[in-house]
């Protein structure tokens, strides 16, 4: 395709952040060309940034677990008169690490979740210790990003949610020709990407590195 028209719609190979260079250099060669303007060889990191850029984010100083830690202790402390269990267990060894964990858990999942889906919806729980947990969590959750947007921080987790929205705005991919090489599996950030590429690109093939012998055809990613 590259050869047929060097001025098309892109073309991206995805593929490992280690690999890039060298897919770079073999794509090069295969073309015959002394330069490449069609065509980019990316990871999925470098794909984030490159979205968020184009978006207009202004990058913060990232946060460390360390840090996102001793943040959430923090609030906690804030809000302990507004949370519902958590207030009462927060002195508790372990605990800050338990909910920092929990904490980066949500916003990976919030990055194949729909928009509109990335809250805790609490009425749908009853008003049972489930819901009371839910209630504290979106409290601390909507607190932390405030936290982070005062501090001038931000945290990597919420990158990745900003760069699959920022999907929707990048008309440079309208029509692209997407190929994704090299992988053995995707985390949910990089299935929230995938699942953005398929609704902005023309095609989007993929090609994973797997054991055929160990592989359930009807659940794949599992």
């Amino acid at each position: 395709e590259l050869n047929d028209d060097a001025l098309g719609p892109p073309l991206l190979l995805i593929v490992p952040s280690a690999s890039t260079f060298t897919m770079e250099a073999k794509l090069l060669r295969a073309s015959g060309q002394r330069a490449i303007y069609r065509a980019q060889v990316l990871g999925f990191n470098r794909l984030r940034w490159r979205i968020l850029e184009h978006t207009g984010w202004q990058q913060g100083d990232l946060v460390t677990d360390e840090t996102r830690k001793f943040i959430l202790a923090k609030l906690l402390h804030t809000h302990k008169d507004k949370l519902k269990v958590f207030g009462g267990v927060a002195h508790q060894p372990g605990f800050i690490r338990k909910l920092e964990s929990l904490m980066v858990e949500f916003m990976q999942s919030c990055c194949t979740a729909p928009s509109g889906a990335r809250i805790f919806h609490t009425n749908d729980l009853g008003n049972g210790i489930l819901a009371a947990k839910a209630h504290d969590m979106q409290l601390l959750f909507e607190a932390y990003q405030e936290e982070l947007r005062l501090l001038g921080l931000t945290d990597g987790h919420l990158n990745w949610i900003e760069a699959i929205e920022g999907l929707e705005e990048m008309e440079y991919l309208q029509g692209a020709n997407v190929w994704i090489d090299g992988f053995q599996g995707f985390s949910l950030p990089e299935l929230g990407l995938i699942r953005g590429l398929m609704k902005k690109a023309k095609n989007v093939t993929i090609t994973l590195t797997i054991d055929p012998e160990h592989v359930n055809l009807s659940a794949p990613f599992t």
